[in-house]
């Protein structure tokens, strides 16, 4: 989304060209309509801010706009093919928490576990009109310190399928830079995005 300046920006130039234009047409320019444009672009930038983070959301709004609302947390099971390098075995369904924060410019999720969490670098949602609905993320892992010495730092990419709208459930899949991948169910969401593993739980 651009930042409040760049919006006032646009506003700023877009009524000097007005002005401009109507003065190359011989109109009549006062210089009150000059010290008005300070408080149009503040209530355009106001406008655009609240739509946004809030008001694409609402229920009027949102039947124009047609976004699947993510935002909040969503509880599931990661089941994963990662093997433990110091015992040789592999790993039970974990329980998770992806939790993710959207307005309508931009998203960002975070998945948790009891020893870990990922951050999204990048992410995004492919909802064309007919066909599959998908949220991806390019991520970084980071387990807790004191498993760092078997679980490394890495990267990886996530593809979940949208089910519903509203939606009802995420499935998909994942892969990282250290050879493991595995599948993801989330089919519990709570409205509010947790900060950590404990609070996440707490909520379901």
């Amino acid at each position: 989304m651009p930042t409040p300046r760049w919006i006032q920006i646009v506003v700023f130039v877009s009524g000097a060209l007005w002005l401009g234009l109507l003065i190359l047409q011989g109109a009549s320019v006062q210089v009150d309509w000059l010290r008005s444009l300070g408080g149009i672009a503040g209530v355009i930038t106001m406008g655009v801010l609240v739509f946004d983070r809030y008001a694409w959301k609402w229920p009027g709004v949102h039947r124009l706009t047609h976004r699947r609302v993510l935002h909040g947390s969503w509880r599931g099971t990661l089941v994963s093919n990662w093997v433990n390098p110091g015992t040789g075995q592999g790993v039970p369904p974990t329980e998770c928490y992806l939790v993710i924060h959207q307005t309508y410019s931009e998203i960002s999720v975070a998945l948790m576990t009891a020893e870990s969490s990922s951050r999204s670098i990048t992410a995004g949602v492919h909802d064309p009109a007919r066909g599959q609905c998908l949220l991806s993320a390019i991520y970084q892992n980071t387990p807790d310190l004191l498993i760092q010495d078997r679980s490394r730092i890495h990267r990886g990419g996530v593809i979940l399928e949208i089910a519903g709208s509203p939606p009802e459930s995420l499935n998909g899949f994942y892969w990282t830079d250290r050879d493991s991948k595995g599948e993801m169910t989330f089919e519990e969401h709570s409205p509010k995005p947790a900060e950590r593993f404990k609070a996440a739980q707490a909520m379901f």
